[in-house]
This record gives structure tokens, C-alpha cells and sequence, in this order.
């Protein structure tokens, strides 16, 4: 090693500490996380009173295919719906990507003022599975 070099295991303790210190003047709250706990948010418990039975869902399940026009021609289409008790799927909104399914369903919903206390969001997904022959 030369002279007035410092070890690696120095280097390295010096840069956490001074990540750990601008992230603690950062607004940014990973940053400043060095434990997993610390990194992780427990979501407060919604309870507005709103229950999702089974025969709901499965009626819904069924119901967004029917509503999945492009996915009935290509095939190839994710689609995100909104589940309301009594009314059932009121609005599906499909295209090739989930995040933008959703992003046209809550776009959809926030024009019409939906209340979004008194539903459920359903995103669809696909899997590919590939067999040796």
C-alpha cells in the first residue's frame, strides 16, 4: 500500500457516512434509511365499510373480458377495470402495458369524479410459459 493511501474498508465506511448524512437533510426518505425497516412504509388500514365478496369478483373477472375489445382481437392486451358493489366493472381501460392501463383508468375515473372509496381497481397480467417439446 502506499504511503498516505487509505484501505478500502476506510473509503467505504467515510462514503456511508456521508450518504447517510445529506440523506438525512434530504427530502427524499430512502436515503436516509439504513435498515430495511426503516426503508419500509406500513400503509394505514382502510376501513370504510366496503367488502369485496367473491361472487363479485368472479362476476367481475368474467365481465372484463367480455369489455377487453382489443384483447379479443390481438390477444395481446392488459386492462384495468373499476369494480363497484351492485354495479359491477363500470370501466375497463385496456393497451400493451399494465401501468398504462391504469394510467388511462384513473385519468377515466378522476374526469367522471368517481369516488374512489366506493370500488376496487383490477389490473390484469399475463404470463408466457414455454415448454420443451
Amino acid at each position: 500500500m502506499f504511503q498516505g493511501s487509505r484501505s478500502h474498508d476506510e473509503d467505504t465506511g467515510d462514503l456511508f457516512r456521508q450518504s447517510t448524512r445529506q440523506g438525512q437533510e434530504s427530502d427524499w426518505p430512502l436515503r436516509a434509511a439504513t435498515t430495511l425497516e426503516q426503508a419500509i412504509r406500513r400503509p394505514r388500514p382502510v376501513d370504510n365499510g366496503l367488502l369485496l365478496d367473491s361472487l363479485l369478483l368472479n362476476t367481475a373477472m368474467a365481465a372484463i373480458q367480455y369489455k377487453q375489445m382489443l384483447n379479443q382481437l390481438t390477444g395481446a392486451m392488459h386492462a384495468s377495470a373499476w369494480l363497484v358493489p351492485v354495479h359491477g366493472v363500470t370501466k375497463v381501460r385496456e393497451e400493451v402495458g399494465r401501468h398504462n392501463t391504469l394510467d388511462k383508468l384513473i385519468s377515466a375515473l378522476a374526469k367522471a369524479q368517481c369516488n374512489f372509496e366506493q370500488g376496487w381497481l383490477r389490473v390484469s397480467f399475463m404470463c408466457t410459459v414455454f415448454t420443451p417439446i
